[in-house]
């Protein structure tokens, strides 16, 4: 038996001398496992096995637990069948490394009637690894190409879709889920003989393109495209097919020929628009709408042809000049609010945006103002309301204590500061279980959950609060109740 391995093993060397083929006889049990009665040296070293003789499972041990079953049925299967298998493994070496395997071999049944099986096994790791990386640059590439910002398909050389960029789906897929596998003619069976041409050119190595050109549509109306096709290689530098990129400039040559509608359109836009609205260029006011001549006291003559220092008191005119300078280099200004004059020269609190367009003459800049007198003087009479409620309540005898939805204390009274023993604003940001402790299941934590809930609330109850000193009464309220919704 052992002669006859020695000989199997030589000729497994033999028939491929650069490859480490490792070689094993595995013996049926009775019990239909297998027991390793012989291995090659190359077959124990993939296996981290020493010298035999070996316990009858410690072959298997080595192997990844999910093969492990897959290799007895491979087993079992060509012992019964008495036919040859192959399979592909993982196995697991003492250092920790994860390794794969083929392992090839075929029965023999032996005299006494046992059945042998004889095995070889070679090293799959490095074949594996590059056909993970491949797998993951394929991946990677039809990611890239699907989430382009473009329309752009890759085709083999049979003009088979391999990938297309989201935009290339929607704006050529007719409305497919995918095209994937699809051939182009497939999709497109009318396609231009230019287009087609430029197709068989690309397949020969060279690039083509137009930069506007018109074509139909399988919806019957007339496109406009800038559109590319050129060859993609494979790992031997062979063309593997062709790359197609198709941007849709439909809408681009629409805009040029509506751009005079258009400019219509908006000069009545700015006369109708209720803000103030001029356009100035070169410190001269060229259109003004009615708006800005009435915010401005322009009069019958209007802002039209003024300098632009007409509606800038002096005392702004370096700001102004700053932002123009930003303006000029291109950066976005936000919103402003500032002070402009009148053409009589009173002042007058307006909120400002600006942009800037290109010209004929130079950069035009469009201003947007708006009078801010009504909001101001809202803020104004808002501001004196406050004041006013703090000095009532500030002023009461009562403690006054307001909190968040967090129960978070953001207002307190003079009478609550002395009540509760803190100095002055020491019980702001606090939490009022600080001042009045829940207890969990008390009547006491339940009103509070009922009180932070969303919605109004009134009443109060009887607590015993915590104070900074024992100078603190109890107070003696009444309980809160949620006022009930008129339906």
């Amino acid at each position: 038996m052992a002669g006859s391995f020695i000989g199997f093993e030589g000729q497994v060397q033999d028939s491929v001398p650069e490859v480490p083929w490792a070689a094993y006889s595995l013996r049926q049990r009775a019990d239909e496992g297998f027991a390793l009665e012989q291995a090659s040296e190359v077959g124990r070293a993939l296996l981290g096995l020493g010298a035999g003789p070996w316990a009858d499972d410690a072959w298997l041990s080595r192997l990844h637990a999910e093969d492990r079953l897959v290799v007895l049925r491979a087993l079992t299967r060509a012992a019964r069948e008495m036919s040859s298998f192959v399979v592909e493994i993982r196995v697991g070496v003492p250092e920790g490394e994860l390794r794969w395997i083929e392992l090839r071999g075929a029965p023999r049944r032996e005299p006494e009637g046992h059945v042998v099986v004889r095995a070889i096994a070679h090293d799959l790791t490095d074949r594996k690894r590059v056909e993970a990386e491949l797998r993951a640059s394929v991946a990677l590439t039809r990611m890239l190409i699907e989430q382009a910002p473009v329309a752009i398909a890759m085709l083999d050389r049979e003009l088979r879709y391999l990938a297309c960029s989201h935009r290339w789906l929607s704006a050529y897929g007719q409305g497919r889920e995918s095209l994937i596998g699809l051939a182009h003619y497939d999709l497109y069976p009318s396609l231009a003989e230019r287009y087609r041409d430029a197709h068989r050119r690309g397949l020969e190595g060279e690039v083509s393109g137009a930069d506007e050109d018109p074509w139909e549509h399988p919806d019957g109306t007339t496109r406009w495209a800038r559109w590319e096709v050129r060859p993609w290689r494979d790992a031997a530098g062979e063309v593997g097919g062709i790359v197609l990129l198709a941007e849709d400039v439909t809408d681009r040559k629409r805009a040029a020929e509506e751009r005079r509608a258009s400019e219509r359109r908006y000069r009545q836009l700015v006369e109708l628009a209720p803000a103030a609205v001029f356009v100035h260029c070169n410190e001269r006011i060229l259109l003004a709408n009615p708006a800005a001549n009435t915010l401005f006291e322009a009069g019958p003559a209007g802002l039209t042809d003024r300098e632009l220092w007409d509606v800038i008191p002096p005392e702004n005119r370096d700001l102004v000049q700053q932002r123009l300078a930003r303006l000029a280099g291109g950066q976005t200004l936000p919103t402003v609010v500032t002070r402009l004059q009148t053409i009589a020269g009173r002042r007058i609190d307006v909120e400002v945006s600006v942009a800037s367009v290109a010209g004929p003459e130079g950069a035009q800049i469009i201003v947007v103002a708006r009078d801010l007198t009504d909001q101001l003087r809202a803020q104004e009479a808002l501001r004196t309301s406050e004041q006013r409620l703090s000095a009532i309540v500030h002023s009461m005898l009562d403690g006054i204590v307001a909190v968040d939805e967090t129960l978070s204390i953001v207002l307190t009274n003079p009478a609550a500061d002395e009540m509760f023993g803190y100095a002055p604003g020491a019980l702001l940001g606090r939490s009022l279980d600080e001042l009045i402790p829940r207890v969990a299941g008390s009547r006491t934590s339940a009103r509070w959950a009922r009180s932070s809930t969303p919605g109004p609330t009134r009443g109060s109850w009887e607590a015993r609060p915590r104070c900074s000193s024992k100078a603190c009464a109890p107070t003696a309220p009444r309980s809160p109740r949620r006022p009930r919704s008129r339906a």
